[in-house]
């Protein structure tokens, strides 16, 4: 039970999986149904977006002479990535141009990779390999060009 400011206690009661009933035991009785749609393969896809974008990230501190230039330039393309891709404004108001180079964005994969199961599309293997690629290659490169001071 948890205690409000107003005294009042709130029990809520599970009546299946993916309904609850909240009830207020001074007063009347409030019902609330909550629609929970937790797709079970979920842990995989924001996982592996943090991956990949830790190894971009790994990958801009390779090429960059700073630490400073690489925050920098990790900040920039985050912002631009984010406004262009659809994990901000949505998709369909941009236009036919910014909608190919958000195509060519690792962001805008990841956000279709976690957004389809959300929606019931399930799993997104077409846009997997594409951050898996992603992760890979941007590892690879990191490898190659990381120096050691």
């Amino acid at each position: 039970n948890r205690s409000w400011r107003s005294g009042r206690r709130f029990r809520p009661e599970r009546y299946s999986d993916d309904e609850c009933t909240i009830i207020n035991s001074e007063s009347s009785r409030y019902q609330l149904k909550v629609s929970i749609n937790f797709p079970s393969h979920l842990g995989r896809q924001p996982t592996l977006g943090m991956l990949s974008f830790a190894s971009l990230g790994v990958l801009l501190g390779s090429l960059l002479s700073t630490a400073r230039a690489a925050q920098g330039a990790g900040l920039l393309l985050f912002f631009v990535m984010w406004i262009i891709s659809g994990a901000g404004p949505p998709e369909a108001v941009l236009g036919d141009t910014m909608t190919l180079i958000a195509d060519a964005l690792p962001l805008k994969h990841v956000t279709t990779l976690l957004q389809d199961p959300w929606i019931g599309l399930g799993w997104n293997a077409a846009e997997m390999v594409i951050v898996t690629g992603v992760f890979v290659a941007s590892a690879l490169l990191s490898l190659r060009f990381f120096r050691w001071e």
